[in-house]
């Protein structure tokens, strides 16, 4: 079972991200992980050629169901992570470059209550997800006759 939080997300294969991982019954690791392109002269679509590293982890011990406060804090070149009160640091090679936030998960469902962004004191993004804002697509099947 696998949770993560993609953050400074450049593409799909530079990024940053908390993956949290455990059992059916609870998540037991806390971890930051980062994504990077390995050979930069190769074009874009090039297969396999990223790689995504575990730079610090953290037991932790959290049913799947429970809240999780995450936090994600980024200041010149140090990343600190927490998760329920747990606090993971991460000197990182240059400052967490702008991008994109992102939620995946396997094996669970992930329910999100609230986003909110940050720079510095300003809010970039902010989504309780209380209302439904998105839109939604549906589609029916229907048996066609010849």
């Amino acid at each position: 079972n696998k949770a993560m939080l993609f953050f400074g997300a450049a593409t799909q294969k530079s990024f940053y991200a908390l993956r949290l991982t455990g059992t059916m019954e609870k998540i037991t690791a806390a971890a930051i992980v980062r994504s990077s392109v390995k050979d930069t002269t190769l074009p874009f679509a090039a297969k396999n050629n990223f790689e995504v590293k575990e730079v610090i982890s953290s037991p932790v011990s959290i049913k799947w169901g429970d809240a999780i406060s995450v936090e994600v804090k980024a200041k010149k070149k140090k990343l600190a992570v927490t998760v329920n009160g747990r606090e993971l640091e991460y000197k990182m090679d240059e400052p967490l470059p702008p991008g994109m936030i992102g939620f995946s998960h396997a094996n669970n469902i992930m329910r999100i209550h609230s986003v909110k962004a940050y720079s510095g004191d300003d809010i970039l993004l902010e989504d309780d997800f209380s209302k439904d804002r998105m839109k939604k697509l549906s589609y029916t099947a229907e048996k066609v006759k010849k």
